[in-house]
Parts: structure tokens; C-alpha cells; sequence
């Protein structure tokens, strides 16, 4: 109920013009099975009447899921998502490190009063960053600014070449099928893309002798689309 309620008070801020929202949550795929009838029930809690709901997993997360759950909540097989990879907490994980030694030797409790104030730490000086922004708004504003274009300028060049790399590859697999079932295919892409649910099966893994390959292969997919999202978006940063 603290989850219906956090959300339903997000998606209900501000958003008038706002149809589609995606919404990543660690174990989104459970959540969403009664959610709308949840909401049916309560007096208090609702969504924006307009508002198309699209529920994916963190990547992070989606290893630790059955099968069945990957193509229906990955953001790979959400469109306009980009590379996200929707975590957040976990990426602090890097900077815990440094202190995961001296807290090896503590006590159960002694532990979560550690990571406890350096969270609280990071939240800080994460306030006091967005103070000096606002104190220096218009000097930051042209630093951002530039920093920003810069940036853009760098990924476009990085697309750009990323493309042309990729698809003579594509191009070539793709004149190598049939063209009656490459374009079956991309029909059921496009539909399963719009309409999503159990029309996104067409991305599962087939296989025919059991259920083992199926499982590794997808297992084998998300490693490989995980380290190569993780790598874009170092290369990024």
C-alpha cells in the first residue's frame, strides 16, 4: 500500500498533458498483477483517468526473475526508452565500496548505522549541490549549457558512427532470411511494441528440446545487453 501510494501521488503531480508514463520498479511484474483493482477499491487513491501505464524491471533485477518475466518487463522491448537501465540506489553501490572493508568486522547493527549515515551523507550533499545551484543559477546555467551541448555534440558523433557500424551487419543478416518472414516479423514487432502484454512473446527465445537452452540462452542475452549497456553508459558519463 506505501508503494500504491507513492506512486499514485507521483503520477498525479503535474502530469494534465501526460499520457504515457513508464514506471521501473524492482518487482514491478508482481505489483502490476492487481494494481488497477486495487485502486478500483480505495476512495483515496487513483491515476490521471488518460494516462497509459507501461511497468518494466530494473536490468539489475531482471537477472534475479524468472524467464517469463524478461521480455514482458525489460526496457529493452520498450520503446523510447533508449539505453536505461532503470536503477537508482544501486549506483552508489561503487562509492560503498570504499567503505565495505571496515565494515566487514561490525556488528549486524553496527552495519546498518554506517551505511545509514553515509546514504544520509550522500543525500546531503546532494541538497546542498542544488542549493549552490540555485545561488549560482546564472553562471551555472551557461557552464550547463555548454557542458550540455558539448556533450550532445560527443554522443551524436558516437550514434552516428555506432550506426553505420551496426548496420552493415544488420543489413547483411537481414538480405540472408526470407523477405516474406522478415516482414511477418516486423509486423508482430510493431504490434507487440504498441499493444505490449503477451504479444511481446514473439521476442522469447525458441528452442526446440526443453526448457534448459531456452533459460540459458536468455540468461546468455541479458549478461551480454547488461555489460553492453553498462559500457555505453560509462562511455557516456
Amino acid at each position: 500500500m506505501n508503494v500504491d501510494y507513492s506512486i499514485c501521488n507521483a503520477l498525479n503531480y503535474r502530469t494534465e498533458d501526460l499520457t504515457d508514463t513508464l514506471l521501473i520498479y524492482d518487482i514491478g511484474c508482481q505489483w502490476w498483477i492487481n494494481f488497477l483493482s486495487r485502486l478500483r477499491q480505495s476512495k483515496t487513491l487513483s491515476i490521471p483517468e488518460q494516462m497509459k501505464l507501461i511497468v518494466a524491471v530494473g536490468s539489475f533485477h531482471l537477472g534475479a526473475h524468472i524467464p517469463e518475466c524478461f521480455v514482458l518487463f525489460s526496457l529493452h522491448f520498450v520503446l523510447g526508452a533508449g539505453q536505461l537501465d532503470g536503477e537508482i540506489l544501486e549506483t552508489l553501490w561503487a562509492a560503498f565500496n570504499k567503505i565495505s572493508p571496515s565494515a566487514r568486522s561490525m556488528s549486524k547493527a553496527h552495519r546498518r548505522e554506517v551505511y545509514d549515515d553515509h546514504m544520509r551523507d550522500s543525500n546531503f550533499k546532494k541538497l546542498v549541490g542544488m542549493g549552490a545551484c540555485i545561488c549560482h543559477l546564472s553562471i551555472l546555467l551557461v557552464l550547463t549549457l555548454r557542458w550540455a551541448v558539448t556533450m550532445l555534440v560527443k554522443k551524436h558523433k558516437r550514434a552516428v558512427a555506432g550506426l553505420a557500424e551496426t548496420k552493415e551487419a544488420y543489413l547483411a543478416l537481414e538480405n540472408s532470411l526470407d523477405t516474406a518472414k522478415t516482414q511477418v516479423w516486423k509486423r508482430q514487432e510493431q504490434q507487440a511494441m504498441k499493444e505490449r502484454g503477451e504479444l511481446l512473446r514473439i521476442f522469447e527465445v525458441k528452442a526446440d528440446k526443453g526448457d534448459e537452452l531456452c533459460t540459458s540462452m536468455q540468461s546468455i542475452m541479458l549478461i551480454q545487453i547488461t555489460k553492453l549497456q553498462l559500457r555505453l553508459k560509462s562511455a557516456l558519463l
